[in-house]
């Protein structure tokens, strides 16, 4: 490349980098202060040139926007020999360009700079800059050791979240703490928990952070050594285990530390991550790990193995935290195989077994609720089997109190007849007693309408199994408020008396507009048939035009 040529083309870069810089220290021109751990702010930043063009970014997400876009002197495309050529330049003015920073809380003790080419032939993505400041660095480490002493290992009280989301990685970043010691950092982790699990959100909020710390590491450190990596379309990621020449061999502390996050993912993850949790243990199982191959035959050690089996004349439960189900075979179909079914279920989610999963039954009873749209899963007959015994329903109830929580499902149904751990029992408690309608209406706290849809047919059955009356009206509106709104329920339409529109009225008057809308179009489809229906003459219509009013928000007729 012309001389001529890497000067403008590194001085564009530079200059594009350095007002960038510029602008984040005007930005933060006091020090964070969040937390002794943070040793600076940024610790990345990225530019593509095109042609002249710069767009840079402290962001490494694909799709989000530039920081900065920089119109510098426009150059004919480049060659990949042309770009190899002018980088050793770049890095020694992007390094001067860095120099005003190293004392300045702006930057993290390490800081990377990555650049992307777009080439005649197409794109080609180079670290353009790798610098570590080792007097951050020194600091950092320093400060990370009195933490580490005072507040965990000798620690007695809850710890701060932002302290963990910046320990965490700390923790697991070769370039500040070396290779991560699989038994010291596991033993940090889990005192954090057990430091914070006095409050159950503050605790989950430290889990998430060492989660998030863990899955970065894999996908930093573990992955790219041992296999070749392509990123497809909507971000599909395809891993190809490389050749023995061309990988380490993987350490037991790398192994055992991909499985340890595995089952942190596995157990206290969305239930999304649960595959992405598999796959960290199939991939520990194919770099060599013997415990791995065990985990997926009988699931993890967070059980004790008396936990995760029973064996009697009557029945047979075996349970896998990792892969997600129980396995029930009923050999003799009595009151007692099912209370010892239940019991070993609701002991397994007692000591936190994962949310999202199946049981896999095995007996020769076949009952279903007589619901629309619930899938005849093995689950869904376990449950409905269970639920022809009173003397089970206790228990039943228990489960549902156990199990019902935001963003976890069965996993053996899918698409329309997608439902969450206890609907089965919550459901068909409610259709055999009304004295279950509290659990029912506490279950539905954690149903919304656009994950779950079971609640618009059950709704319908719940209007057949007891018509329409003052003591059915409530919860039927707490069912219908988390109902998708697919079509007006016909066997609404008995609604319409005096005593059940007083009662439907006190029912929606102190919801929101939208919500109690939502409620009417179940019964009358739209604001103009409910207006129609309030011109009625009658007793009925001052009934009709209140509950106008309250869909409408304003007062009287």
């Amino acid at each position: 490349m012309a001389e001529n040529k890497t000067a403008i083309i590194t001085g564009d870069i530079t200059r594009a980098i350095t007002t960038v810089l510029e602008k984040l220290a005007a930005r933060h021109q006091e020090p964070p202060g969040r937390s002794s751990l943070q040793a600076g702010i940024y610790d990345f930043v990225r530019f593509e040139y095109k042609r002249g063009n710069i767009e840079v970014y402290t962001s490494d997400d694909d799709f989000s926007d530039a920081d900065w876009e920089h119109p510098g002197t426009p150059i004919d495309t480049l060659t990949e020999e042309e770009v190899n050529g002018l980088l050793p330049f770049l890095n020694d003015q992007l390094h001067a360009a860095l120099a005003p920073y190293n004392s300045h809380h702006l930057l993290d003790f390490k800081f990377t700079i990555r650049g992307r080419f777009r080439l005649d032939t197409g794109k080609l993505t180079v670290i353009v800059l790798n610098e570590v400041n080792e007097d951050k660095k020194k600091l950092l480490l320093n400060n990370i050791s009195q933490y580490l002493e005072k507040k965990i290992v000798d620690g007695t009280y809850p710890t701060k979240d932002i302290d963990t989301f910046f320990l965490a990685p700390h923790l697991l970043d070769s370039a500040l703490s070396g290779t991560p010691d699989t038994q010291r950092v596991t033993a940090i982790f889990n005192k954090i928990l057990q430091l914070n699990q006095q409050n159950k959100e503050t605790q989950a909020q430290h889990r998430y952070y060492i989660i998030y710390a863990l899955k970065q590491w894999a996908d930093r450190y573990i992955f790219p050594l041992f296999y070749n990596i392509d990123k497809g379309d909507w971000m599909q990621v395809t891993y190809t285990l490389k050749d023995v020449s061309q990988r380490p061999v993987a350490t037991g502390d790398q192994l055992d530390l991909l499985i340890y996050a595995a089952i942190l993912i596995i157990r206290y993850g969305a239930s999304f991550e649960r595959s992405t949790g598999l796959q960290f243990i199939e991939k520990a199982q194919e770099l060599g790990s013997k415990s791995a191959a065990k985990i997926l035959q009988y699931g993890s050690d967070s059980f004790e193995p008396a936990e995760m089996s029973l064996t009697n004349d009557e029945v047979v439960c075996k349970a896998n935290d990792v892969l997600g189900f129980v396995s029930i075979n009923i050999k003799k179909e009595s009151v007692n195989a099912y209370a010892q079914a239940l019991d070993f279920i609701n002991h397994l989610f007692s000591k936190g077994f994962p949310g999202s999963y199946e049981i896999r039954l095995k007996a020769k009873a076949k009952n279903y609720l007589p619901v629309k749209s619930l899938g005849k899963s093995q689950t869904h007959c376990f449950f409905a089997n269970a639920l022809q015994y009173p003397e089970l329903f206790p228990q039943l109830a228990q489960y549902v109190a156990l199990t019902v929580k935001p963003y976890e499902w069965y996993t053996d149904v899918d698409a329309e007849q997608c439902c969450k751990p206890g609907t089965y029992a919550a459901l068909g408690l409610a259709l055999v007693d009304r004295a279950w309608f509290p659990l029912l209406e506490k279950y539905f706290e954690n149903v919304d309408d656009e994950h779950q849809q079971v609640q618009y047919y059950f709704a319908v059955q719940l209007i057949k199994q007891y018509g329409i009356g003052p003591d059915i009206i409530p919860v039927l509106v707490t069912c219908l408020l988390h109902a998708p709104d697919h079509a007006p329920i016909r066997e609404l339409k008995d609604i319409e008396t005096k005593e059940n529109l007083e009662t439907l009225i006190r029912c929606i008057q102190s919801l929101e507009i939208h919500d109690a809308a939502h409620v009417a179009f179940f019964i009358w489809g739209s604001k103009e048939k409910l207006a129609a229906a309030a011109r009625k003459k009658g007793e009925l219509q001052p009934c009709l035009n209140e509950i106008m009013g309250v869909v409408n928000k304003r007062v009287g007729g």
